[in-house]
């Protein structure tokens, strides 16, 4: 678990919920932002006073990554929380295509690869 402010555990369930420890709800599954690549939006969560999302609410950032890591997350404002998660999930083939990949063909498999790899875990 990554702190998210104080030291707290901050868990991240796409698809799901936000937690900061383990019961602060810092927003649930709303979508996925229309304006910003990558962006899935979190809302609704615990009550906070002069929120404008109805609670507690989250905006996660996903960045390709070989694995699911938070590398920052913390509060931008009152009761709006940001986070920046790597995710294999997140890749897109020209994210991966680099020398050591001989072609954009190597690439993809790696992205489908990846992506199979996430649903196995999501479905267990």
């Amino acid at each position: 678990p990554t702190p998210c402010g104080k030291g707290a555990p901050c868990e991240i369930c796409f698809f799901d919920e936000v937690k900061k420890g383990k019961f602060s709800s810092l927003g649930k599954f709303a979508g996925w932002d229309q304006e910003r690549d990558r962006v899935m939006l979190f809302r609704a969560g615990e009550f906070c006073s002069g929120s404008k999302y109805g609670g507690k609410s989250s905006d996660i950032y996903l960045h390709c990554g070989q694995e699911a890591s938070i590398a920052t997350f913390s509060e931008v404002s009152p009761c709006l929380w940001e986070g920046h998660v790597a995710h294999p999930a997140a890749c897109r083939p020209q994210d991966l295509y680099q020398d050591e990949h001989e072609s954009v063909a190597d690439a993809e498999a790696l992205v489908s690869q990846l992506r199979r790899s996430l649903v196995s875990e999501l479905e267990a």
